[in-house]
């Protein structure tokens, strides 16, 4: 059966159909810390989708230099997400064994406790998170002071 979207020919099961135009979003926030090789954003290689309107314009560290967020096509770093949307990047230092991170909106609570929850993981589990194979503690330097900036910024 067509999922109506304009200008798509999309196919689903009736029940997936149904299933997915009666799904409601979450009223609270549920922020995740997700990889930059993430399917949201690595299969899709449209940040812009991603975005809320405010955000499109917001400059970001890239190896390049700062960039507009909603003109790249692939994440500079890992995402951090909010039901389906990019609200911020982070990254992990190897040096500190933590997460420097930076978020587009308000700070909150829940988004400090989701990123502390990330940061044990990758401490006591994993040791590092790369973000593609060539990556290391060295090179993601100028991104850590980066996004450690940007946060202290707000």
């Amino acid at each position: 059966m067509p999922l109506e979207i304009p200008a798509r020919d999309l196919l689903l099961f009736a029940r997936d159909r149904e299933a997915l135009m009666e799904f409601k979003a979450p009223a609270k926030a549920q922020f995740l810390l997700v990889s930059s090789l993430d399917g949201i954003s690595l299969l899709r290689r449209n940040l812009r989708s991603l975005l809320a309107d405010e955000d499109l314009g917001r400059r970001v560290f890239c190896e390049e230099g700062s960039k507009e967020v909603g003109g790249l096509s692939d994440l500079p770093s890992h995402a951090i997400v909010d039901r389906g949307r990019l609200v911020g990047l982070w990254a992990f230092d190897a040096e500190t064994g933590s997460i420097a991170w930076e978020a587009f909106g308000k700070k909150e609570k829940v988004l400090e406790q989701a990123v502390s929850r990330t940061e044990r993981f990758v401490k006591e589990d994993l040791g590092d998170a790369r973000s593609f194979s060539l990556d290391s503690p060295k090179s993601r330097a100028p991104l850590i002071a980066a996004l450690r900036g940007a946060s202290r910024g707000r």
